[in-house]
């Protein structure tokens, strides 16, 4: 666990120096995986978040018959 989280920590590093592979803003992996909370990251998970719990509503609203298999 220690080794991950040290390897997590250079990449980081890395990515702040510059000298890391760049981050691709904007998208669910440099939101999750990159720990990316800049402005374009951060209103893509908002995009995402708002659409789930829509999804998750009508999901709860559905007459069983409609989700039963």
């Amino acid at each position: 666990m220690a080794a991950r989280r040290r390897r997590r920590e250079r990449r980081r590093a890395r990515m702040a120096a510059g000298d890391g592979s760049p981050v691709a803003h904007g998208t669910w992996a440099a939101y999750v995986t990159d720990k990316c909370r800049c402005e374009e990251c951060r209103a893509l998970k908002s995009t995402y978040m708002k659409q789930y719990r829509a999804r998750q509503r009508a999901r709860a609203r559905a007459p069983a018959e409609l989700t039963a298999p």
